[in-house]
């Protein structure tokens, strides 16, 4: 029995370590797509939002991306802006719309896009990670709802989305629309 408990509880951190741990009542959250070498910036970005924010309270990060999440918390904690217990981080395909719906997009406060591959790299994988969220954030129906409202459930509030760029004279930035 002993044995038995010892062996769920090991899976369980195994999979937390992993990033396959995922979380239903998430909300609130940033999510930063990537990480990249804009990893820093964009939590530094977070960071700035959440003490720019009337409530002052800490928000959590997930940090989603294909790359091996022990390493990403390494560099977090190395970075040093965003305390080890405000970081959730999943593993995944961020180019997948079913691994981008499991976000909890509608529930997050803003999304941050980085993308996974060299900074020079990403702008179309970035690009297309944007069109993802607007899927996501705004499903196709057949059909139209009968008062022209959002279903229950759903909002239609502005979702601040900054998608990284990177440009001929090596600028990187962001690029902040809604997706309404």
């Amino acid at each position: 029995l002993i044995s038995t408990i010892s062996n769920i509880f090991q899976r369980r951190v195994d999979a937390y370590i992993k990033g396959d741990v995922r979380y239903s009542k998430l909300s609130g959250h940033d999510i930063v797509i990537g990480a990249n070498g804009l990893l820093e910036p964009a939590l530094r970005h977070l960071q700035f939002s959440s003490e720019n924010n009337c409530n002052r309270k800490p928000q959590k990060v997930l940090i989603v991306s294909s790359l091996d999440a022990e390493s990403i918390r390494s560099r977090v904690n190395r970075i040093g802006i965003v305390d080890e217990k405000d970081i959730i981080i999943y593993r995944g395909n961020i180019y997948s719309q079913k691994f981008i719906s499991e976000l909890r997009i509608r529930q997050c406060r803003q999304v941050v896009i980085v993308g996974d591959v060299p900074i020079e790299e990403c702008d179309l994988g970035n690009t297309n990670i944007a069109d993802l969220l607007y899927e996501t954030f705004h499903p196709q129906t057949n059909e139209p709802s009968k008062d022209g409202h959002a279903s229950v459930g759903e909002t239609n509030r502005p979702l601040p989305v900054f998608v990284s760029f990177y440009d001929d004279f090596y600028f990187n930035f962001l690029f902040f629309f809604s997706v309404i």
